[in-house]
């Protein structure tokens, strides 16, 4: 097995070439076990290091990494394509948005410190926000209101950032989005993904034949439109022409990590958004009905 450093020396390297770094050992702290989340893989590392003028600091960072199973190639490079198009071109456009009209800048993010995408590798170099005090919320339990209300938040802060440049530098924000492919349907209907929810659709509605619920069968039935449950989600996902906005896509208890200030944990005072893999160009409704439901 290769020494991790091997692939993590050169990385460092460019990332940190502007940081002044006189000397750095690496500690590595695990990361996802293989076969764990089919989108990529993960390390976490420390890098210890000493600057050129005797000062020492430390730098908690995530590796993310495409995975190599060659029948998810595809998911894979369009996720981490996304990704790195946020990191690269969306993110610096909202910042600039709101540096011109003297806004602090969205800042519920990890730091990216590195962005690779060639016509083999896929490589994001980020912020380990667990090293600042961030943490997930335990997705066994319920989700109390302070923690909702303050995604609520963040989120519309999120979307606010596209309405605003749609508004003030329209053929920029057509510019940012308008090749876009939905890494959503990709995911979600054209994948096996797709294939397991029309299965678990057909199953319902024999349930509910098998169980004499004739009446909410029909209503099923006319309110999907007797649509499969792949063309339902692919027409939620194109339903909204106008008020769209470059969404999250992912708004799950895993890519929220909250930050207290108290003990007790109940009231977050900050929230970081993890994970932009299936962001896309859509209505805002998506977001918060996925994160409403996925609470």
């Amino acid at each position: 097995m290769s020494d991790p450093r091997d692939t993590f020396d050169p990385l460092i390297r460019k990332a940190f070439q502007s940081e002044g770094l006189k000397s750095y050992y690496l500690k590595f702290r695990g990361g996802n076990e293989k076969g764990e989340g089919y989108i990529g893989d993960i390390v976490f590392v420390d890098v210890f290091a000493t600057k050129l003028d005797g000062a020492e600091t430390v730098y908690s960072l995530v590796l993310k990494t495409g995975g190599k199973n060659k029948s998810m190639r595809q998911i894979v490079r369009l996720g981490f394509e996304r990704e790195i198009y946020i990191y690269s071109k969306v993110i610096p456009a909202f910042w600039q948005l709101q540096e011109e009209y003297g806004m602090v800048k969205f800042a519920s993010i990890p730091r990216c410190y590195l962005k690779i995408l060639t016509d083999s590798q896929e490589t994001l170099l980020l912020q380990d926000i667990k090293s600042v005090g961030f943490q997930l919320y335990d997705r066994k339990t319920v989700m109390n209101l302070d923690h909702i209300k303050l995604v609520l938040k963040v989120l519309g802060q999120w979307h606010a950032l596209s309405f605003g440049l749609q508004s003030k530098h329209r053929l920029e924000f057509s510019r940012l989005t308008s090749k876009w492919k939905c890494p959503a349907e990709e995911i979600f209907v054209k994948s096996h993904v797709g294939k397991w929810m029309n299965l678990a659709q057909k199953h319902l509605l024999s349930v509910l034949e098998e169980s004499g619920e004739s009446e909410l069968l029909l209503k099923y039935k006319q309110k999907t439109d007797n649509h499969m449950a792949t063309s339902i989600v692919k027409d939620i996902l194109y339903m909204e022409k106008e008020h769209v906005v470059i969404t999250h896509g992912d708004c799950w208890n895993n890519n929220l990590m909250f930050k207290y200030e108290n003990i007790s944990e109940a009231s977050p005072t900050d929230l970081c958004i993890l994970d932009f893999q299936i962001s896309t160009l859509s209505s805002p409704v998506i977001d918060l009905s996925y994160f409403i439901y996925a609470v």
